[in-house]
């Protein structure tokens, strides 16, 4: 993505978050450069590093998308265009709803449960939500008001200035920390750091685990 600076200045970054971490969200920060949200391929050319978006649309996930916390994604979801969504709940006028979208929840549909109404439970007497806690969207990029489509076409990719680490980790890192060089920040930040486990992952939700970070750089010779 890229972040507007002073006098027209543009400067771009790109991370590595576990799924269900805020990289779709942070990729869409209102008033800057969207350039994509999933895979970023890097590569150093004239002792820059550099990075390329080959992707065309995004995937991502739709639980808690609200027209206050996200407006621009709100908005590219819920006007009329090609999308595919993912264990959301399809209401019975034609509707999507998902997990946060709104305060005012949809009394019947029909979701991964089947036919669904409000206050259904599962075999184990638990209530179940009207969207899969890990619903998903696939869009196209060009549905994006913030995209930044010079940059996303073109074949020398963008100067990359930082990468962004992050994860969920509310008891033992800092919220924000700074590395001394990249090879400080690439081995001993990023590739150290822990993240809860997510509905995105198998197993039981909330575990601590080290992310597994795997970071490819293509060296092009002059």
């Amino acid at each position: 993505m890229g972040i507007n600076g002073p006098s027209g200045r543009v400067t771009y970054f790109t991370g590595a978050f576990s799924s269900y971490c805020g990289k779709t969200s942070t990729a869409m920060m209102e008033g800057e450069r969207l350039v994509g949200d999933d895979i970023a391929y890097l590569f150093i050319k004239n002792g820059e590093l550099k990075a390329i978006n080959v992707e065309k649309g995004m995937f991502g996930i739709l639980e808690g998308i609200n027209n206050e916390d996200d407006p621009i994604l709100y908005k590219a979801l819920t006007t009329p265009k090609e999308i595919i969504f993912a264990n959301a709940l399809l209401t019975k006028d034609g509707n999507i709803y998902w997990n946060g979208k709104d305060k005012k929840i949809p009394k019947g549909g029909y979701n991964f449960s089947g036919e669904w109404y409000l206050g259904k439970k599962d075999e184990k007497e638990k209530e179940i939500p009207a969207s899969h806690n890990n619903s998903r969207f696939t869009i196209e990029l060009k549905h994006f008001e913030n995209l930044d489509l010079k940059s996303l076409e073109n074949p020398e990719g963008v100067i990359i200035k930082g990468i962004v680490y992050g994860g969920r980790d509310s008891d033992t890192s800092l919220p924000v920390e700074e590395a001394f060089d990249w090879a400080h920040g690439v081995i001993t930040k990023g590739a150290a750091l822990e993240s809860e486990t997510t509905p995105a992952t198998l197993g039981e939700i909330g575990i601590k685990k080290i992310i597994r970070c795997l970071i490819l750089i293509f060296y092009q010779s002059p």
